[in-house]
């Protein structure tokens, strides 16, 4: 099949007594008429051999039994040039060793092949003969963005003039650490199949936290809070000297800000770091929180918390693909 993906050769398997009750009859006959003659005790091609099982540790034998069920499921085994299995066989040959991998604890073998890497392992025939009728879809998935492009959004947050900006790309935010790192290897890279752990949420926390500040340092000087020279790291002296509007009115106000000024300053932020604004559910939700966060905090402190809140979205670190299926 063109582009099927060949896993790498696992270790070589030594002779040892075969655990026929492990194997059942019709499944035991396939195995002897179909694979035992390449995967033998006189020849282990690709280093596999799967008459024996018994005496191998469950490691080696999830490894065997893996790459076994990968190979029958891609209809790479049997070869071209040998007999192949009829679609009962296969199908019979490939539950037995799901179960068995199942068993072992090992991955499941179609959940793997929705990723990117296995793209052109379409069953050709399948999808080129017409008999599939139903709407083509694609499932409801993310995308983790690019470093490059996770950079270019950090940088879209503030306000700086090209100059200034040409400079930050170089030298890079001091209190900002991008969170994921890609795989070097070639192919479709730019894909999340795994959750957010702890150490992502730290990382995405300490960023929100930096940026936040950053956001309203200009404002906080302007209303006296700090001194322009006041920095609590000598060395992260940077800040962007034009901030929206909308944040400015807020922490200048001398008086708890009005429900319409905190409207704006969700606005403002949700235009900043995710290019759009925010609908009716979410600013109703943003204007809680900053009302209560202002309460407790005063005007400066709680609308940072609401600003630390939208840059935690994950809409900002993932492209969204929503099928129709």
């Amino acid at each position: 099949m063109p582009g099927a993906v060949v896993p790498p050769a696992g270790p070589k398997v030594t002779a040892i007594q075969p655990d026929v009750a492990a194997i059942p009859p019709g499944v035991k006959e396939l195995l002897a008429n179909n694979c035992i003659s390449c995967h033998g005790e006189k020849k282990q091609k690709g280093k596999l051999r799967l008459d024996t099982f018994a005496g191998l540790s469950s490691e080696l034998r999830l490894d065997v039994l893996s790459r076994a069920q990968e190979q029958v499921y891609l209809q790479e085994m049997p070869p071209e040039d040998e007999k192949q299995l009829s679609s009962a066989e296969r199908k019979l040959l490939y539950m037995w060793l799901r179960s068995e991998v199942t068993k072992l604890g090992g991955a499941d073998l179609e959940d793997k092949l929705r990723y990117p890497d296995y793209g052109n392992n379409v069953e050709h025939d399948k999808l080129f003969s017409g008999q599939v009728r139903d709407k083509a879809f694609s499932p409801s998935r993310r995308w983790l963005v690019r470093p490059q492009i996770f950079e270019e959004r950090i940088l879209d947050i503030f306000t700086i003039q090209p100059k200034d900006a040409a400079a930050l790309r170089k030298q890079g935010f001091y209190g900002v650490t991008n969170p994921f790192l890609l795989p070097d290897k070639s192919g479709v890279r730019d894909y999340d199949y795994t959750a957010l752990d702890g150490g992502h949420l730290l990382l995405l926390l300490n960023n929100a936290e930096w940026i936040s500040t950053k956001q309203l340092w200009a404002a906080r000087i302007k209303k006296g809070e700090v001194k322009a020279d006041q920095f609590e790291n000598p060395k992260d002296k940077w800040y962007p000297k034009i901030i929206p509007d909308a944040f400015e009115k807020v922490v200048l106000s001398s008086s708890k800000p009005s429900d319409a000024d905190i409207t704006a300053a969700i606005q403002a932020q949700f235009d900043c770091v995710l290019r759009r604004k925010a609908d009716d559910k979410e600013l109703a939700k943003y204007l809680k929180l900053t009302r209560s966060a202002i309460d407790l905090g005063g005007n400066t402190e709680g609308l940072r918390q609401m600003l630390v809140t939208v840059l935690l979205e994950s809409e900002f670190l993932y492209r969204q693909e929503f099928g129709d299926g």
